[in-house]
């Protein structure tokens, strides 16, 4: 349901989900026992039409910008090869000694990638949010409290939404590792009621 949240009721007036409240195990228990196995692909953690790697896949699109990674009190603690190549809550690839060592920032006009040993370091309490769609096709009461997910496996945490502007609004929730451009999807209950895009600093 993640995934949903861009719909509106138009589109929803012409969908089908055939599968209902089957789980991923239970259809391919079904597909096995139908004898269909060919079709079944293997489960991928990543982005499906990158087959070599994601970071080979950025090496060779965007290539390496090396620059400094830099600790809580402003030390270098090594280099970066791209700021591309991390994302934030990241605590594997660095090549840092003493840690573990929390990707918790990027400064982009220095170039600079900022860690943290301090996993609570990750943490926001607000964030705001662009391109935000309600699907019932109508903004809720606000300030509106609902639970918000930031992460298509992450469990949804309470928080409470208010409109900034025409087109930007400020969601107040502590969440860990909150990334710009990903989505930031808005339940009441099992309900998805909306979403938008994750963006770091406010603009209209």
């Amino acid at each position: 349901s993640y995934f949903l949240w861009t719909l509106s009721q138009e589109h929803l007036a012409h969908l089908l989900f055939p599968l209902g409240n089957y789980l991923q195990s239970q259809v391919r228990d079904l597909v096995k026992d139908w004898q269909l196995e060919k079709i079944i692909r293997p489960v991928s953690q990543d982005l499906c039409f990158v087959k070599q790697g994601m970071n080979c896949f950025l090496k060779e699109k965007l290539g390496e910008k090396p620059g400094a990674i830099i600790g809580p009190e402003g030390k270098i603690l090594g280099q970066h090869s791209g700021l591309w190549f991390y994302t934030l809550g990241q605590r594997r690839g660095m090549g840092l000694s003493g840690g573990p060592f929390y990707v918790v920032g990027k400064d982009i006009t220095k170039n600079h990638l900022l860690v943290s040993q301090k996993k609570k370091d990750l943490e926001r309490e607000e964030f705001y949010l662009k391109g935000v769609n309600w699907i019932r096709g109508r903004e809720p009461s606000f300030p509106y409290s609902g639970q918000i997910k930031i992460r298509s496996q992450a469990e949804p945490r309470r928080g409470v939404i208010s409109p900034k502007s025409s087109s930007l609004y400020l969601c107040r929730s502590s969440q860990e590792a909150v990334t710009p451009g990903q989505s930031a999807v808005i339940y009441q209950g099992e309900e998805v009621v909306g979403g938008g895009i994750i963006i770091n600093y406010p603009y209209v």
